[in-house]
């Protein structure tokens, strides 16, 4: 099986989607959507525009507009991902989704080694997984730096610490551009891609022709 990070949405899923395409066969895909029943109210709505009509409509009492929208877009995430499995099972693949922080390597290695045991030896690893707060350095909070490095770092840490004694034959991290040419506002976005691509060749180093190791520098997506 092969253990992918942030890989039900986005340029993650997509790659996971041409993976199994091309024969991979078990994935499990880490996210931090959650997936629930959505309300009935909603599910004849596409655009979030439509769900948040919707949900404004079903309210009891005045709503919040802002939860309104934080749940419009809770519900668009949702739905990606469970159109992203779905797309996995039509090319072939047996999919798991578990909504897991990556930053935690206690619940990530929880997840692994249930898979493990599911389904045998990690042969892949893909980590996709990152967040971005785009903010100029100046005006950036120690937090809000340390909030866009976790998932990029701390999750390559608790994906490699969780699968350190599989037979790894495939490790991918998604870097960025940026951390080639910088982007504004991006200082901490630049900065965790740049560590991945040491990162990328020091374990290329380290696992030999085992393993294929790459760090793909992302273009806007």
């Amino acid at each position: 099986p092969w253990i992918v990070s942030g890989g039900a949405r986005g340029v993650t899923a997509a790659c996971c989607i041409a993976l199994a395409k091309a024969g991979m066969r078990q994935v499990v895909l880490l996210g931090r959507t959650p997936i629930v029943d959505e309300p009935a109210a909603c599910r004849t709505a596409q655009t979030e525009a439509e769900l948040k009509q919707a949900l404004i409509a079903s309210a009891t009492g005045k709503p919040n507009l802002a939860a309104v929208q934080r749940e419009a877009r809770a519900i668009l995430a949702q739905r990606e991902v469970q159109g992203t499995i779905a797309a996995l099972e039509a090319a072939g693949a047996n999919v798991r989704y578990e909504a897991a922080d990556i930053t935690d390597i206690a619940s990530v290695t929880k997840v692994v080694d249930e898979v493990r045991r599911a389904w045998g030896p990690i042969r892949g690893i893909v980590h996709g997984a990152g967040v971005l707060a785009d903010k100029r350095l100046g005006e950036k909070t120690p937090e809000q730096f340390q909030s866009v490095l976790r998932p990029k770092l701390d999750g390559a840490t608790a994906l490699l610490n969780a699968c350190a004694n599989d037979p790894i034959e495939a490790l991918c991290f998604f870097s960025s551009v940026a951390a080639h040419s910088g982007n504004v506002g991006q200082s901490d976005y630049a900065a965790a891609n740049a560590m991945l691509d040491q990162w990328a060749e020091s374990e290329s180093v380290r696992r030999g022709s085992s393993c294929r190791v790459v760090s793909i520098a992302w273009g806007p997506w």
